[in-house]
């Protein structure tokens, strides 16, 4: 089922857009089932490190939702979100831009699904880095996973919860 056909996956794959045109000014593309026909052109980077951040969600639903991408992709949206920094970012300053990005799109997220209706509450990120996406754990099974081009990089974005029927 494409994300057309899912409330959830919307508010998600909306979320995301609007999170990352606004705090990067980058744009994204949709890899897999919801891809364009020219998603197939693009040749992603291999991520042989992963940047993640998981921020749990707190209220009126639980779970969490995980941003998961590449060192090269969290250091140009480092660049990005912080201005164009003079010297090479942290891993500290990565990680900070990681979580911030997560909390952003949480929010976001959890406005578009409830749709304005009701408060929300979210948690404190947490927050690393692994050699392969696989070792990343999102807190739980995940209930939907979007991944995206985002200038020649796959960002990947998981959701896992409970109250968050799509």
């Amino acid at each position: 089922m494409g994300c057309d056909q899912n409330r959830r996956c919307a508010a998600l794959s909306s979320a995301l857009s609007q999170s990352l045109e606004t705090l990067a000014f980058v744009e994204i593309m949709p890899l897999g089932e919801d891809a364009p026909p020219e998603a197939e052109l693009i040749e992603l980077h291999p991520r042989n490190e992963v940047f993640w951040a998981s921020i749990p969600l707190v209220r009126p639903a639980s779970g969490g939702l995980t941003v998961v991408l590449s060192r090269e992709l969290a250091a140009m949206l480092t660049d990005q979100i912080y201005g164009f920094l003079e010297e090479e970012p942290t891993e500290s300053m990565l990680l900070d831009a990681v979580a911030e990005l997560a909390n952003v799109i949480s929010g976001q997220f959890m406005n578009n699904f409830l749709e304005g209706s009701s408060s929300f509450e979210l948690g404190v990120p947490f927050k690393g880095t692994s050699s392969k996406d696989s070792n990343v754990d999102p807190g739980g099974t995940a209930i939907e996973r979007l991944d995206y081009a985002v200038e020649g990089h796959k960002l990947t974005v998981l959701l896992v919860g409970d109250g968050l029927e799509a």
